[in-house]
């Protein structure tokens, strides 16, 4: 993670093969300050109503989860 350049490139490298190879009518390419919303409708769901939409990773799991993918992507 040290190479900003080279993590955006594998993240975005990553991003056009699943866009290749998932059908788009089973992809949902969404991004965290969208919301309920979108991702709701994709799984034909109703939105909650009585619960805020969680937007952040207090753990630090998701990060460590893209290093590890990164440095995997290295070998």
């Amino acid at each position: 993670m040290e190479d900003r350049d080279h993590t955006i490139q594998c993240f975005e490298r990553h991003i056009a093969e699943v866009k290749q190879i998932v059908p788009q009518e089973r992809l949902l390419v969404y991004e965290v300050p969208e919301g309920w919303q979108p991702l709701c409708d994709f799984l034909n769901v109703p939105v909650p109503t009585d619960k805020p939409f969680p937007n952040k990773n207090s753990t630090g799991k998701g990060f460590k989860k893209v290093r590890q993918l990164i440095l995997e992507g290295k070998e």
